[in-house]
Formats: C-alpha cells, sequence, structure tokens
C-alpha cells in the first residue's frame, strides 16, 4: 500500500516552512492502526513539499533548469528543506514506535528532462522485506539534460506502482491524503468517482491554486491517479481524517480514481 501525506495537511502551504504538528500526529497515529490492522500489507509512506518546496522552486525558477550559480544554491536549499520536513514526519512516527526510514529521492532517481531515467528499486524493497518502512518524499534530482528537476511524491508513487506491477509485486492501494474532502466540484461538493471516461466532464472545477504548486496541483494528481488505476490499482484522494478507515474498509471523505 501506498500512501501519501499530502503538502497541504502537514505544512501551512501559504507560509514558509511553517509545519503543521497537529495533522502529522492525527496521521501517523492512524498510520500505527493501519499497521496494526494489516500486519501483512507493507506500507511505503510519502510526504508532500508544501510549503517547504514550492514556494522556493518558483523563487529560484528551477522549472527552467539548473545553470546559474543562484539555482544552483537553490537547488541545494530546497533538497536540504524538503528534507528536514520529511525528518519531522520520521520522528512523529518513532515517537508513536513505527520502525521508519527515510529514503532520499535524489539517491535512488535520476530523470531525463523530466522523465525518470534510472530507479535504484533495491533499497525499498530491501527495507519492506526488513520491516522498515521506508518514506519517500518529493525532491529535487540529478537531470542529466537540465541539471536539475522536482521529482514529485505523486510521480514516485506512479513510478512505484508502475515497476511493481511488472514485478508482479501487488499493491493492494493507493491513498492520497490532502487538506479537501477529495476532488471538489464548483460548489464544494465531493466528487464521488473520476474516471478516465467522465474526466472531460470535470474540467472546468480545475483551476489555479490560491498556493504555489509547481507540480501541478490537483489535476496533475488526479491524472497521476487515473494512470495508476490502469495499472488495476485502486486510487482514492482522501482528507486526512479518514485514512484509517479508507486504508483498513475502505470507507471514506473523498473521491475513487479510475477503479
Amino acid at each position: 500500500m501506498l500512501i501519501k501525506f499530502g503538502g497541504s495537511l502537514i505544512t501551512d502551504k501559504g507560509e514558509g516552512e511553517k509545519v503543521n504538528q497537529q495533522n502529522i500526529d492525527l496521521l501517523t497515529e492512524q498510520l500505527k492502526d493501519i499497521r496494526e490492522k494489516n500486519k501483512d500489507t507493507p506500507i511505503i509512506l510519502g510526504t508532500g513539499a508544501g510549503s517547504f518546496g514550492h514556494i522556493q522552486v518558483k523563487k529560484y525558477k528551477l522549472e527552467e533548469g539548473v545553470k546559474s550559480f543562484d539555482q544552483k544554491l537553490g537547488f541545494s536549499k530546497i533538497a536540504d528543506s524538503v528534507s528536514r520536513l520529511n525528518g519531522k514526519v520520521i520522528k512523529a512516527l518513532l515517537t508513536k514506535k513505527i520502525p521508519a526510514v527515510s529514503v532520499k529521492p535524489s539517491s535512488i532517481f535520476t530523470v531525463e528532462a523530466g522523465a525518470v531515467k534510472y530507479f535504484f528499486l533495491d533499497s525499498l524493497l530491501g527495507f519492506i522485506k526488513t520491516g522498515i518502512m521506508p518514506v519517500v518524499y518529493g525532491d529535487m534530482v540529478y537531470d542529466s539534460l537540465t541539471g536539475g528537476s522536482v521529482l514529485s511524491t505523486d510521480r514516485i508513487f506512479y513510478e512505484l506502482a508502475n515497476i511493481f506491477t511488472k514485478q508482479q509485486i501487488k499493491v493492494s492501494k493507493v491513498i492520497f491524503c490532502g487538506s479537501t474532502k477529495g476532488v471538489l466540484d464548483n460548489n464544494g461538493k465531493t466528487i464521488k468517482k473520476i474516471t478516465i471516461q467522465n474526466l472531460k466532464s470535470y474540467s472546468d472545477i480545475f483551476f489555479d491554486n490560491k498556493f504555489v504548486d509547481v507540480t501541478g496541483g490537483m489535476k496533475k494528481k488526479v491524472q497521476t491517479g487515473l494512470w495508476i488505476s490502469t495499472l488495476g490499482i485502486k486510487c482514492r484522494i482522501i482528507n486526512g481524517a479518514s485514512l484509517a478507515t479508507c486504508a483498513t474498509d475502505d470507507k471514506f471523505d473523498g473521491t475513487v480514481i479510475g477503479l
């Protein structure tokens, strides 16, 4: 099972590098419950960047690559920032006595023009086999064409789901936890299900986020969820409060993506 603690939940996206500790504690408590009730289901956790990454990527114009000295410095600062946020989640997990270790994406991924070129999977599989939960996160990674690119947690989840499927490793479910009850329509009501077939009818609900989001916001998340669902994997976009019931009983406040 792949579970993401979204940046909109674990940080205040409107203020640089501000953690929402209350939500981190709420999510980690539910994760402890999930692990106790699903002992035979390995979990890979992912954390979003929120205010620890999106604002800074925009500031240093890293969408254009890593060329100038300022961009190189910005790349390094952001890599440090998202690592520190991930570390705060690791600390919360350890407080709940959940064996967890941070896996730095820039150490296992390389990309070319934003597309994943190399993926070292052995460490993730090794941790799972050992009974230690790997925790990945949105990171700055080496790009052989532009020097550096953003690799989002959502994209990492797709790459994991894709390669696991090819290797016949079962992924029971992918859960994206955010600050809203799934994908909302123009009236603020939750859309119960989005599929490839009905996606066009919801095209007008996607708008520019009031917060800086360099990874595509909800629209990109839905698209990624649909990619994942084509692999035969359940994908859910939910609010953080229903994580435990979504993982265990598939009961949640949110949106079914695809299947």
